[in-house]
């Protein structure tokens, strides 16, 4: 799940396509932030990431779990057993996490995920038995046109690299790093404090 945040207001907003992400990204205004599926996103200390009063979600230290506005919460609170460890913005009440990315593993993308057939962003609806010769038809949803269902083999479908795992690749590769898991760590803080890399620029 990618939420795109305004940099001046703060306000979080749920991407739900390939196209929203590309807008966001080019704003200058925007910029991306992961999340899990579910829409928790990792936290360590600094200034309150949200609006003053929204309405927030934290998980802590001590694994207990608070709702409340995020004025009142501690975000610099570095205690062993109180420290905010990751929060999930309450946008509103019909709000729901988007469905989890495939990432590729298993012979075809599960139910319920979504991946690319193509360039086209699409969610997985169901298995059928249309007698294809290469195994059960894959039944999906265009994310950007949802009245376009239809159904392909497996092997058409491939899985979709997060705005941070791209950003991260460009690092390593414009600096000349080697792909090494100490270095992904590296430029994964630096994407998360803010740094932005897409193609080798900046």
């Amino acid at each position: 799940m990618i939420y795109a945040v305004n940099k001046d207001s703060r306000e979080y907003r749920i991407v739900k396509s390939l196209s929203e992400e590309s807008d966001y990204a080019a704003s200058p205004n925007w910029f991306l932030l992961d999340a899990t599926p579910d829409g928790w996103i990792e936290w360590r200390v600094g200034e309150c990431p949200l609006p003053a009063n929204a309405t927030v979600e934290v998980k802590q230290k001590d694994g207990s779990r608070v709702v409340g506005r995020s004025s009142s919460l501690a975000w610099n609170n570095t205690c062993a057993q109180g420290g905010i460890v990751a929060y999930r913005p309450i946008l509103d009440a019909d709000t729901k996490p988007e469905p989890p990315a495939w990432n590729g593993e298993g012979e075809r993308p599960p139910v319920g995920t979504r991946c690319r057939k193509g360039r086209t962003e699409v969610l997985i609806l169901a298995y059928a038995d249309v007698g294809s010769p290469v195994g059960p038809a894959i039944v999906y949803q265009s994310i950007d046109k949802p009245s376009d269902i239809d159904w392909a083999v497996a092997n058409v479908f491939s899985p979709i690299r997060s705005a941070e795992e791209r950003s991260v690749d460009a690092m390593i590769a414009a600096s000349g790093l080697d792909d090494e898991s100490y270095n992904r760590a590296v430029c994964r803080d630096l994407y998360r404090a803010g740094c932005r890399m897409t193609g080798g620029k900046q």
